[in-house]
């Protein structure tokens, strides 16, 4: 199977076995990841696997605080 990263610019070796690890934890299988550099994520990283997405942009995470607060 495999995983589509993007990031806002590209991951070291160490930082995608890492995010290989986790995804292989939450899928129960090994992931082949390919990256993609997305220079309009600020930071952190998308993950696309199939039809879910991930999102740990600083973007995403900025939006599910502000669903938090506000409770929506």
């Amino acid at each position: 199977s495999d995983a589509l990263v993007y990031s806002a610019f590209p991951l070291d070796a160490a930082a995608l076995a890492d995010l290989g690890a986790t995804l292989e934890k939450r899928f129960g299988r090994k992931l082949h990841l390919s990256e993609k550099v997305d220079e309009s994520l600020i930071g952190g990283y998308v993950v696309k696997v199939g039809y879910k997405e991930y999102d740990h942009s600083y973007e995403g995470r900025l939006r599910q605080l502000q669903r938090k607060l506000t409770g929506r």
